[in-house]
């Protein structure tokens, strides 16, 4: 589940994956969700954790440099050229996330 906080059901998704997980063979199951750490809702945590036996909660880490330039490079873009214009513009923190090194590498 990719950008659970935009949806309007996330406010009501750990009472609903507790209904519907309740009592049910889930270990064939594998839950990944994607959502922002200031709207996921920390009971969620629980919930999962009753239903699955585990649950993680991570938080993913911006690439470092050197993490950027080789993602880039592997893109076929000179990637400490990438990195270098990104710092210029002023828009570092951008080759810094996956997805938005991508969209200058495409850039």
């Amino acid at each position: 589940m990719d950008q659970a906080d935009e949806s309007p059901l996330l406010p009501r998704l750990s009472r609903w994956l507790r209904r519907s997980l309740s009592g049910r063979n889930t270990s064939r199951i594998r839950f990944l969700m994607a959502c922002r750490t200031a709207d996921y809702p920390v009971v969620l945590t629980s919930v999962l954790a009753e239903a699955f036996g585990a649950c993680r909660c991570v938080d993913l880490a911006p690439l470092s440099r050197t993490e950027a330039v080789t993602l880039a490079d592997s893109a076929g873009v000179p990637g400490e050229e990438l990195v270098e214009a990104a710092e210029a513009a002023g828009a570092a923190v951008l080759a810094g996330v996956p997805l938005t090194l991508e969209l200058l590498v495409l850039t």
